[in-house]
């Protein structure tokens, strides 16, 4: 696994049910929206701060399944992502 680090985001608890890329459908246990880039289906998320945990599965992390993305160009600002674990 990398260091764990921080991003700035909100979240909700639920999500409607998606379709991954392989085609497998899944509901959601979180949502998470945000600005940052790099983040990829198969990497770990977290809510709250658990950059002390180096490793996800004892920090508790969720696998993301999905990641959306949100053209901004409209308001002036850099594309939002939605994220699905």
């Amino acid at each position: 696994f990398g260091a764990p680090f921080k991003i700035c985001c909100t979240y909700t608890d639920t999500g409607d049910t998606q379709t991954r890329n392989d085609g497998k459908e899944f509901t959601p246990q979180s949502t998470f929206w945000t600005e940052k880039t790099g983040i990829k289906r198969g990497d770990f998320i977290i809510k709250g701060n658990s950059t002390s945990e180096a490793d996800p599965n004892v920090a508790g992390a969720a696998i993301i399944q999905k990641i959306s993305q949100m053209d901004m160009s409209f308001f002036g600002e850099k594309a939002d992502f939605e994220v699905f674990t």
